[in-house]
């Protein structure tokens, strides 16, 4: 089974994960380490002095800068021994307060948004890719996105009914506030 380790996060910005399966690091053709987010998977190509790490500055620059022949069995065996889980923490409680400044939610509330995320081996701001002001919005964006309609039809279509069934399909989470949260997939 598969899972994905905090390995860094770029100063101020997006938080970078590496995935592990079979304890071994997931690398790419050319034997770079691939690390991801909820959006997108590249390789390392931040320098150290810009990221925020777990891993000492030795280690990180051999994983960014490696000839394809290292297995990274090292870094494995520390993922193992949990040598991340205190940065993880770190990191998830600043990325908690992230979401909770930038999108005016709740403290409470942001711990919800990161735990009902779908893959919770991701807890940073990057799960969030909109905040919807309610279902009819999410509705109207769609028919929009998606369909030709004319204009006398839309006094035809229940939105606030679409967007609800439309959020259920998309794992979408409702705050309190009746906002509703759409996650990265």
């Amino acid at each position: 089974m598969a899972k994905n380790v905090i390995l860094y996060r770029i100063k101020d910005d997006e938080c970078r994960y590496i995935e592990i399966s079979n304890n071994k690091i997931h690398l790419d053709y050319e034997g770079e380490p691939i690390v991801n987010n909820p959006r997108c998977s590249t390789r390392i190509r931040e320098n150290f002095e810009d990221v925020e790490t777990w891993l000492t500055e030795d280690v990180f620059n051999r994983m960014k800068n490696t000839d394809g022949s290292d297995t990274f069995s090292d870094v494995v065996d520390m993922i193992n021994n949990g040598e991340h889980e205190v940065f993880e923490a770190y990191i998830k409680a600043d990325e908690i307060e992230k979401i909770y400044d930038e999108y005016g939610i709740d403290a409470e509330e942001a711990k919800e948004v990161i735990y009902n995320y779908y893959d919770n081996d991701y807890f940073d701001s990057t799960i969030i890719t909109y905040i919807w002001d309610s279902h009819y919005d999410i509705a109207e964006a769609y028919l929009d996105e998606c369909c030709n309609i004319e204009s006398w039809m839309y006094n035809y279509i229940d939105f606030d009914s679409m967007g609800e069934d439309i959020a259920s399909d998309r794992g979408m989470y409702e705050l309190y506030d009746g906002r509703i949260v759409e996650y990265a997939n």
